[in-house]
């Protein structure tokens, strides 16, 4: 690695949820500077593991549940925990936004959905509501922009 950090691109080939294949363009951030954990609850393995590896490629550490039941166990589980980014439809998920919001005021939440303007109504408490497919740019750009404000 040359410099502070340097740039690649990655091409993943998606399941039917996706309408097309999702380009990650993410700015690769030495291990070291992996200061902030982010929690991802997402049902759907696939979109999972691409969430993962995008955060993890940018330098957050990261964790992740298939539910919202896990996810609240984790919750409990863990002494830090800067960002929680959540699918919007998740089977058991209905209360997850507001039941994190109520055991940790302060924790930033990112709610991913199909139909964003849905979610953005559903769930006010959410910190940023992203449609689906989300490019890697904008996803690390938000991530980014609620830690730094928290």
């Amino acid at each position: 690695m040359n410099g502070r950090f340097s740039n690649f691109c990655t091409k993943f080939v998606t399941n039917t949820l996706l309408s097309a294949p999702v380009h990650s363009f993410v700015t690769f951030w030495p291990r070291s500077a992996m200061s902030h954990t982010v929690l991802i609850v997402e049902d759907n393995a696939d979109i999972r593991e691409i969430l993962e590896i995008t955060l993890s490629d940018a330098g957050f550490a990261v964790l992740a549940a298939e539910t919202a039941r896990q996810a609240m166990q984790q919750l409990d589980q863990l002494n830090q925990l800067d960002l929680v980014l959540a699918d919007f439809n998740l089977p058991d998920g209905r209360h997850l936004v507001p039941d994190l919001k109520k055991v940790r005021p302060g924790l930033p939440v990112i709610v991913l959905s199909g139909d964003a303007y849905t979610a953005r109504a559903a769930l006010p408490q959410a910190d940023a509501v992203l449609g689906k497919p989300v490019a890697g740019t904008a996803l690390v750009k938000e991530v980014r922009r609620l830690l730094s404000a928290a």
